[in-house]
């Protein structure tokens, strides 16, 4: 069975490694479909792009996939993670003790761990479905380390958050508005500073010093 998971890791790893942006759009979609269900949408398709342009591809098998969990009630079993197996990919080099291509993630200690390196993982449950971003998260959540807290404000910054996002990250961008420049990604548990103000995007900074703006329902206040 190993071998088995092994040779499915490696095709859907080589996959992934041709076209990296692939597991991005799929996730995306699959998450507007599952949103267009739940809100008892038309269909993802009219739901999630309109008439903007012809559903790609991914976007089709995304979908499909969403219909099939949302119908099968597989979306409302909280609690449970349908974790099979997972990859990464290898660059072979030091860090990565010279493997290269396509390694196979057996736990979901091992994931969390391959996570906190910064390196991507794919989650697949027992059919070979890749587990949407924000299932992966939620089977991820327990075994990744939390952030140290930090109390010191910057000048002009006088409140602590984190993101409110059930992807477990949220672009911050260069200016308010979603289609300017991201200049740092927040993931889940990372802490920023912020302060209160007008209009939808706040000015937030990182603790590493980047300053940026992220969408208020994406931000949660814990001070």
């Amino acid at each position: 069975m190993k071998k088995q998971w092994t040779a499915m890791a490696c095709v859907l790893a080589m996959s992934l490694y041709i076209a990296p942006a692939t597991a991005d759009e799929y996730s995306e979609s699959y998450k507007c479909a599952i949103e267009a269900f739940t809100e008892g949408a038309a269909g993802p398709s009219s739901y999630c792009i309109g008439n903007s342009h012809d559903p790609s591809p991914i976007e089709e098998k995304a979908f499909a996939d969403a219909e099939r969990d949302f119908k099968s009630g597989a979306i409302a079993k909280a609690g449970q993670c349908p974790f099979e197996f997972g990859i990464w990919i290898a660059t072979g080099s030091r860090a990565d003790s010279f493997e290269e291509g396509a390694q196979l993630i057996a736990t979901l200690s091992e994931a969390a761990n391959v996570v906190e390196s910064g390196r991507d993982v794919f989650l697949y449950d027992l059919n070979g479905n890749k587990l949407s971003a924000a299932v992966t998260n939620a089977c991820l959540a327990k075994y990744q380390k939390p952030t140290e807290t930090y109390s010191a404000f910057p000048t002009g910054f006088t409140h602590l958050a984190v993101i409110d996002d059930p992807d477990g990250y949220t672009n911050m961008r260069s200016q308010k508005n979603a289609q300017s420049q991201i200049v740092a990604r927040v993931t889940r548990g990372e802490q920023f500073y912020t302060y209160k103000q007008e209009g939808n995007w706040w000015q937030v900074r990182t603790a590493e010093g980047k300053v940026g703006y992220i969408h208020i329902s994406r931000i949660r206040l814990l001070n």
